[in-house]
């Protein structure tokens, strides 16, 4: 989640609390990809 940095505090919260942890793993994944 090291990439979030660079994301608002608070969309990032908004995010977690949105989405559940399963989509955020996704998320994670495909964000990590180059």
């Amino acid at each position: 989640q090291e990439f979030f940095s660079a994301e608002p505090p608070a969309r990032t919260t908004a995010t977690v609390k949105e989405f559940p942890p399963g989509v955020l793993v996704e998320v994670d994944a495909i964000a990590l990809k180059p």
